[in-house]
Parts: structure tokens; sequence; C-alpha cells
């Protein structure tokens, strides 16, 4: 089999739900003395396809019409989707996004697919009136290889927590403001803590030179930048008084934030769209041994096994001071905790174990 990813450049989703499982299957000796995978970027190298099977999340440039017919002759088309495709009105990239028509587009990329694959039942239950051929395959990593090692941090005063995160989670992160404020009155907790926002990145427009060029959109312009979402996640941090905010990283790379850290911080608006995310962010810190204080809602809710052993889970808002003072007066906490989200994220979301599941896909597939 000839297997071919469709991907963006330095693009989370891409990275997780495609770069990374076909880098591994082409680290699987066995599988590649007959098989073969291999990534394309998204536009730029698209008039390469040329395989038996092809994946990409959500959408890509081809036209839906070329692609049918390449199924046509017999290739078949996995489309993934790790999240909900509509986004909601007070999202960061709903103009972009939904008015460019997305939405709608990768609706039809599912209809269209031969399978569909995604990474929660709930996301499953809202694919399925489109494409009834949908399974799930959840987020996985490699546990102990590359950057999904667990990290060795030099003695240190202060507990970090840490926040990383994209644009689109202000949001999330107001949920922390008010108890942040309070954090900065509380000399127990400043003093011994630091709290820290990791993914900064500055928000820009364009500025043109007149107002002609303006309604013209043309490239008479400078990059100006702005005040943005990240600026008041960034002042949500300070208010603690002791905070840092790092700027983000390379998809590849990124995993570096989790170094300084010693506990994750996970909050989560309870809301649908969110309902459909993934529980990424426990891998993630699993996978460098640190413990979570979560949010308790889905998808987190779904999936933990167990309360305040790897996940300290948030049900009241008043929990957020709470645990973060029980982490500070219990360092030994943090390490046995962090020991068992690793454990329980190891055994379950392995991708080398998500790969054996992906293979039997395109077994299936071919036949």
């Amino acid at each position: 089999m000839r297997i071919q990813g469709i991907c963006r450049q330095n693009n989370g989703c891409d990275y997780y739900r495609v770069v990374l499982p076909l880098i591994y299957l082409q680290k699987d000796i066995e599988w590649n003395k007959t098989n073969q995978a291999s990534i394309l970027w998204i536009s730029s190298q698209e008039n390469l396809i040329d395989c038996d099977i092809l994946i990409y999340n959500k959408l890509i440039g081809t036209p839906v019409t070329q692609l049918k017919a390449l199924q046509a002759k017999g290739m078949k088309i996995i489309v993934d989707i790790d999240d909900m495709w509509v986004l909601p009105s007070g999202h960061a990239h709903y103009s972009q996004w939904n008015g460019s028509g997305n939405d709608k587009l990768t609706a039809e990329h599912i209809q269209m697919a031969d399978v569909v694959t995604c990474t929660s039942i709930r996301l499953q239950e809202i694919i399925r009136p489109l494409n009834k051929n949908t399974i799930v395959i959840p987020n996985a990593l490699p546990f102990g290889q590359g950057m999904y090692q667990p990290s060795i941090r030099e003695p240190h005063d202060k507990v970090a927590f840490l926040y990383a995160g994209g644009v689109s989670h202000l949001p999330d992160v107001q949920l922390l403001a008010g108890k942040f404020k309070r954090i900065g009155t509380l000399p127990e907790i400043r003093n011994n803590a630091e709290f820290i926002l990791a993914g900064y990145e500055q928000a820009t427009r364009k500025l043109y030179a007149t107002p002609e060029d303006l309604k013209a959109q043309n490239d008479k312009f400078t990059i100006q930048g702005v005040h943005g979402p990240y600026d008041h996640m960034a002042t949500i941090f300070k208010a603690t008084g002791s905070a840092k905010v790092l700027p983000t990283q390379h998809v590849t790379r990124y995993m570096q934030h989790y170094d300084i850290a010693d506990v994750s911080l996970v909050p989560l608006m309870n809301n649908t769209w969110n309902s459909m995310k993934s529980e990424l962010k426990l891998l993630e810190a699993g996978c460098r041994k640190l413990p979570c204080i979560v949010s308790n809602v889905p998808p987190y809710s779904d999936v933990v096994e167990f309360k305040n052993e790897g996940c300290m889970l948030v049900d009241e808002p008043d929990d957020w001071i709470r645990y973060i003072k029980h982490c500070i007066k219990n360092r030994n906490y943090i390490t046995d905790a962090g020991e068992k989200l690793h454990d329980w994220t190891s055994a379950k979301y392995n991708l080398k174990d998500w790969n054996e599941v992906r293979k039997q896909l395109f077994n299936t597939l071919m036949k």
C-alpha cells in the first residue's frame, strides 16, 4: 500500500492526526517491507497525489470533484476530524473559517470520504449523519520517544504552573482571571509559585498607506502589532505577581515549554464546542510526568477514570486555588501524581498501539 498524508506546515491538528502517525509508520520496519507512507504539504504539493490511500484533516485544496474522480479510479480517502468543523461565533477564527465557507466545504469532504476518523465518541455521533463509515482513533503520543519523554528539572524554589494553548483559548483562560487576581494578594502562593503562559504570539494588522490602497487591498501596507487575545491572556497571568510569558514554538519543539513546569493547568469552558475536543492536554502533561489541574467538563470528564490521581478535577472556581496551594505544600504529591498520569496515558494513548488500528483500517479499505 502507498499511503499519502496532506498536511499544513506547523499546524497542530495536522501534526497529531496525520504527520506524527505517518512518521511512526515510516519507522515501522516490518510494515515498510511491503508498504509506504509519505507526507505532502497542502496546496504546494497536492499535484503529487499518487497513492492507494489519501489522508488529511478536514479539507485540502484539491476540489471535491477532482477527489471523487480519483476515488473512481480506485484511490481511497480518509478524512480526519479532530473537533467541530463549524466554529461558534465567539471563536478567534470564526470570520476567517466560517466566513470563507470552510465549514460547509469540510462537510462535503466528510460526506465524500470512504472513511472518517475522529477523536471521540461525542464527535463520532455528530459526524455519522454525514457519513456512517466513522471510527474513533483518539489522539496518541509516542511515549518515551523524542520530545515525549519525561522532563528532568533542576532543583528550583518555586512550583511552576504552566498553561500552553492557542489563541482561541482566551475564554478558557478567563476562567482563571478572578482566582489569579486573588493570588496576587496571597504571599503564600505568590512567593512560592510561578505561573507560565506558553505560546504567546503577537497579533497584527495590515496598515495601508492610503484609503485608496485599503479599498484596493493591494500590497502597499506595513504590518503593525496590535493588542490581541494573547495580550489579554498575559494580563490575566501577570495579575498573580509571579508570571512568565513564553513565545510560541514550532509544533515540533513546543513540548520544550513543559521542561520548566511542575503542574499543567487545563481550564476549559463548559460548552458544546469544547466538549467535542480531545483529551490531548492530558497526554502532553502525562508524557512529561506532570499532573494536571483540569476543569471537570467534557471531554476530560468523559475519560478521566480517577480523581486527584494525576488529574485534579475542578468542580468549583475555588478549587483552582485549593489545588494550587496543595501542590505548593506537597512536592511529593506532584511527583506521585505525575507518575500516575504518565502510567494511565501511556497505557491508553500510546501511538504504537493506535497505529495498529490504522493498519487494520488500511487493510480493510484495500480489500
